[in-house]
């Protein structure tokens, strides 16, 4: 028996020397799930992939053709557990306005931020989608509503999430200047009422690298 176990010890001891001399290089990374948040030590990279997760599912279409941003509201209501905006565009069928918007949300009782068409301070899309990671439902040139995923001036770039058209509910990327060119400043930040919403991070480790889950972010 003693035999046995030693020449299993050595054949397995053999496949992964093995496999060091054909992928010296190769690590695979700890895939963190959703909802944690991750360590990374000796000098790692680490950012996130997107600052505001929407799972597919909770990715709502625009019916009607004229509820985009009754579609942008659900899909940020979903994906951060503010029951209060779920069907929405079930009861809410056509366009949307600063004051149709503030008086629903203010009527389901949904805390929010808004700024208003023609303002176009970037403030409060550095503070609540790139600092807090909350979902952003933008408008385009006055006519159009999207969601804002993603909002990063260092490199130049925004993620959006487009509800009709040929590309909606897929997760699409801008550069910074065709964002601003469309963007008409209009903005509502519905504000999350249980926790944080949940991050997800692509990690590059390199040999010798520890990856460590250190503390939940939600507990959704």
């Amino acid at each position: 028996m003693n035999k046995i176990l030693f020449v299993l010890a050595v054949a397995a001891l053999c496949t992964v020397l093995y496999f060091r001399h054909k992928h010296p290089n190769k690590i695979e990374p700890a895939v963190p799930r959703k909802g944690v948040q991750i360590e990374v030590r000796k000098g790692s990279e680490f950012e996130p992939t997107i600052q505001v997760y929407i799972d597919e599912k909770d990715r709502i279409p625009n019916r009607t053709g004229c509820q985009c941003g009754w579609s942008s509201l659900e899909t940020i209501g979903r994906s951060e557990h503010i029951t209060e905006l779920y069907d929405i565009t079930r009861e809410q069928e056509g366009y949307i306005d600063c004051g149709s918007a503030a008086r629903v949300l203010t009527d389901k009782g949904v805390k929010f931020v808004e700024q208003e068409q023609g303002n176009k301070d970037t403030a409060i899309l550095e503070k609540y989608v790139r600092g807090k990671h909350y979902g952003a439902a933008v408008g385009l040139h006055g006519t159009h509503m999207i969601t804002l995923v993603h909002y990063d001036p260092k490199k130049g770039i925004v993620k959006v999430i487009d509800n009709c058209g040929p590309n909606a509910l897929v997760i699409r990327e801008w550069t910074m200047e065709k964002f601003l060119d469309n963007w008409d400043g209009f903005t509502i930040v519905p504000l999350p009422q249980n926790g944080k919403p949940c991050l997800v991070f692509i990690v590059k480790v390199k040999p010798g690298d520890t990856v460590t889950v250190v503390s939940e972010i939600s507990k959704r």
